[in-house]
């Protein structure tokens, strides 16, 4: 059922390589999406955290794009080695795309770039992961015509942490996907992390997409048939994807122009969050975010086709491979989730856990309000099975957010229960409630629309000088509205009282008020 959070005021994939650790230690068992094989099983629906997941594996690294023209009015995407390659030096600017895959920054001036990754135990001191080399794949040199920075590949860190006796390597990859108009813009920042076992050895040789220069984009690996779950496969070596140990923190630190800016989705649990420019006068700024991997309630149905026609009644005899994508795409999941829950008994197909965030950059007010240039204007992340694929509404004083789910967990008994954490700039607080105070408290109402039953609660807000956070958990996926109402401290205005004489004749009387006027008969004596 559908859930709105209302919020009223008073995240390019990580990817974590990991050896050495047993099933053990790590978080729960992973939901497996339902595959699709046609004409056996052709109407799939299962949701996802981001396209990747539990995709075929991704491509290695950055690519170039010549989105070329054709003689019917389409494009065709062509791969370049660089934009001043034959086949793409005609290119008109706004035909270009560019998907950039940071590698570590080099020194304080770099962007575009990894500064630090941290990953640690709970509840201990922060620890920085050592860099240990980037894995073969697509990369290009930085290009001054169209302003575009070097463009890497996945890169591996290991474990500092001084008291683990666990051998963990990391790879990380952080995307951004640039186009020309004909200046650059920046579409969409996106990060995850991944556990995955590495295996070496010949037969996880990945085939490389043919580079046609006239109609393949050649931008990746094909992942190699024996490398089972695989994230990626490169040269000699097959990144599985594990289960997530328990009881570890991740963090990231990445180095982006000041105009880089949007509301960040997560899949984040105790999230820390900061921006900060090394100097004031910076072009570019530090994003920080450092949190738990989230568990997330999972679906995953195959359907008949006159379900899957009902439920989508534009699709064609092809079949239907459908991911959602937590709705980050694609606003109509919502009413599609609540057509499936007939079909599933309303629970939850399994679970997966997750650490993963993108910005989203439109379609609201909150990212029309001018911030400073070395903040963002917040962060929202949640375990709802769908969540919205816009930055929360702000509309009559409330920030609204949709995010939909099942009502039960898997054993069709236990009801899912959700978490939601909403962090606000200040900047962004100022600029929409047209007050510089500082929000103390905040009424947390959560009302069932189909009996009107109401709970109220009261939360506290966290205020560390540049963003306000609110956590709000316990709800159920039961149709719910959840209302907060965000409390300022009372304003006292100070009483400014004055007195003026009255006369009448001989006689005189003294008037005090905040408007004081003689009575009738006197005047005011000069």
């Amino acid at each position: 059922m559908k859930i709105r959070v209302r919020v009223s005021l008073l995240l390019l994939p990580f990817i974590l390589l990991l050896q050495s650790l047993g099933t053990s230690s790590a978080i729960a068992e992973e939901w497996q999406r339902v595959p699709y094989s046609y004409p056996n099983q052709a109407y799939v629906f299962n949701t996802v955290s981001q396209y990747i997941e539990y995709n075929e594996g991704i491509s290695i690294g950055s690519k170039l794009t010549f989105n070329r023209p054709t003689s019917n009015g389409g494009t065709i995407s062509v791969h370049c080695e660089s934009f001043q390659s034959a086949n793409c030096v005609e290119a008109l600017p706004t035909q270009l795309q560019a998907n950039l895959t940071f590698p570590k920054c080099k020194n304080s001036e770099s962007t575009w770039c990894i500064s630090k990754v941290f990953i640690y135990k709970k509840d201990s001191i922060p620890v920085e992961a050592e860099f240990v080399k980037y894995i073969d794949g697509n990369k290009f040199e930085a290009d001054g015509k169209y302003d575009l920075p070097e463009g890497g590949t996945i890169s591996l860190w290991k474990i500092k942490e001084p008291a683990s006796t666990e051998q963990v390597l990391f790879a990380v990859d952080v995307n951004q996907t640039f186009y020309w108009s004909p200046t650059p813009y920046y579409s969409q920042l996106t990060g995850g992390i991944y556990p995955v076992a590495i295996k070496t050895g010949n037969e996880y040789f990945p085939e490389i997409y043919s580079k046609n220069d006239k109609s393949s984009t050649g931008s990746g690996y094909l992942i190699s048939p024996k490398c089972e779950k695989a994230i990626f496969t490169s040269k000699g070596e097959c990144g599985s994807k594990e289960l997530f140990p328990a009881n570890y923190r991740f963090g990231l630190s990445i180095v982006v122009p000041q105009s880089v800016n949007g509301f960040i989705s997560g899949r984040l649990e105790e999230t820390k969050f900061s921006t900060n420019s090394a100097q004031s006068n910076s072009a570019n700024k530090t994003i920080t975010i450092d949190a738990e991997p989230m568990k997330i309630p999972r679906l995953g149905v195959a359907l008949t086709k006159e379900q899957a026609l009902q439920m989508i009644p534009s699709l064609r005899d092809g079949g239907m491979n459908w991911f959602a994508q937590d709705n980050r795409q694609d606003g109509d999941i919502l009413k599609r989730i609540d057509f499936l829950r007939d079909i599933v008994g309303d629970k939850a197909s399994g679970f997966s856990t997750v650490w993963n965030f993108t910005n989203l950059s439109s379609g609201s007010a909150i990212n029309a309000c001018k911030i400073s240039n070395n903040t963002f204007p917040g962060l929202i992340a949640t375990n709802a099975m769908i969540m919205s694929p816009n930055p929360p509404v702000f509309k009559d004083s409330e920030f609204i957010y949709q995010v939909a789910g099942m009502h039960f967990e898997p054993d069709g008994k236990t009801l899912s229960v959700g978490n939601y954490t909403m962090i606000v700039s200040k900047d962004v607080v100022s600029c929409l409630y047209g007050s510089n105070q500082i929000p103390i408290t905040a009424s947390i109402s959560i009302v069932n629309s189909e009996t009107g039953d109401k709970k109220i609660s009261v939360s506290t807000i966290k205020n560390d000088g540049k963003f306000y956070t609110l956590n709000i958990s316990g709800f159920n996926f039961s149709n719910p509205e959840i209302r907060v109402k965000l409390q300022f401290p009372e304003v006292k205005m100070e009483v400014i009282k004055r007195s003026i004489t009255c006369v009448k004749g001989k006689m005189k009387k003294k008037i005090s008020g905040t408007n004081p006027k003689c009575p009738t008969g006197y005047r005011i004596s000069k």
